[in-house]
């Protein structure tokens, strides 16, 4: 299952931070827990839901977002463009990328 999600992270944004429930499951004995239920639930719905990745154009300007917290990191590149019907630019998805934290650097980062 580990496997799996991490073959999907360059498609969906922030999946290591929305999974980190099912992770911990796994990495313990104990039973399903409502947090681990929740979790692919979230899952299940993002997956039946994907965003498009776009590819960009040559010397297209890319926007980085990044987001942090003590568990997991997620970074996700993204374009704006023009669409039609649309009055202001749409941001499309180029890549994603997110990693969880393992303990020992979620409590000695380093610098």
């Amino acid at each position: 299952m580990v496997g799996r999600i991490a073959a999907l992270r360059r498609f969906i944004s922030r999946l290591d931070e929305n999974v980190i429930p099912l992770y911990q499951m796994l990495k313990k004995t104990d039973n399903w827990t409502d947090a681990a239920d929740k979790a692919l639930e979230a899952l299940k719905k993002q997956l039946a839901e994907p965003p498009i990745l776009v590819a960009p154009i040559d010397k297209e300007p890319m926007v980085l977002y990044v987001t942090a917290n003590n568990k997991a990191i997620s970074v996700a590149v993204v374009v704006e463009r023009k669409e039609a019907g649309k009055d202001y630019p749409v941001q499309r998805p180029v890549y994603y990328v997110s990693k969880v934290l393992i303990e020992s650097k979620q409590k000695y980062p380093h610098w």
